[in-house]
């Protein structure tokens, strides 16, 4: 079966739907995942927990340099440049041809969407983590791909206080390293610098301290 897919500090949106997926998809879990974050610091959660849960194989694209290479440090089974890589291919490539069991998006681009859904193995998952625009949230997304591949869409969010107390528990143990989800601190004073840092996007997860 294939799947292609900091100090320690209150958790995050993402770990907590990470927690959920596992949850509820661990157990169907292969021996490659393919990983497909393209936004956010999801990824590094994701691929913490699939890890964890035994992937054999993690993959993970982004279009983002910085992030691109601040997840070296993490050393994915694959790394690719989605700005300059037909990823659909390459998870087909680097599979046999045969797709992912496992995608996983993680950012607010409809495009993703469709990609993951082109990289399904027969019979594979596709996770959706990340709002689409209100303007541009109906992806052409192929059904006849996802009825004939018998491919499950799943959408994820955080719905209930236990997937709270389980991403605090999925951090204290170890599972998910948060100095690593953290990139940057900043007094409260600072709030506004750290904002902007936030929103441009070159910051991981930034914590504000008193």
């Amino acid at each position: 079966m294939r799947i292609v897919l900091g100090k320690r500090a209150h958790p995050h949106q993402s770990v907590q739907c990470a927690g959920r997926f596992v949850a509820v998809y661990a157990a169907k879990l292969g021996k490659t995942q393919w990983q497909f974050a393209v936004a956010g610091n999801a990824l590094f959660e994701y691929l913490y927990m699939a890890r964890a849960r035994g992937a054999g194989t993690v993959m993970v694209a982004d279009i983002s340099q910085p992030r691109l290479a601040a997840m070296e440090a993490d050393h994915p089974d694959l790394l690719l440049d989605a700005s300059k890589t037909d990823i659909v291919s390459e998870v087909r490539r680097h599979t046999g041809g045969a797709g992912a069991d496992v995608i996983i998006t993680a950012n607010p681009d409809p495009v993703t969407q469709v990609q993951a859904v082109e990289m399904a193995k027969k019979g594979g998952r596709v996770l959706l983590f990340g709002g689409l625009p209100t303007e541009n949230a109906t992806p052409g997304i192929n059904m006849n791909t996802v009825h004939y591949q018998a491919l499950s869409l799943i959408g994820t969010t955080i719905f209930a206080p236990h997937h709270n107390k389980q991403a605090l528990e999925l951090i204290a143990g170890g599972m998910i390293p948060a100095e690593r989800i953290i990139s940057q601190r900043f007094a409260l004073q600072d709030f506004k610098t750290g904002a902007e840092l936030a929103l441009s996007g070159k910051a991981r997860k930034i914590v504000f301290t008193t």
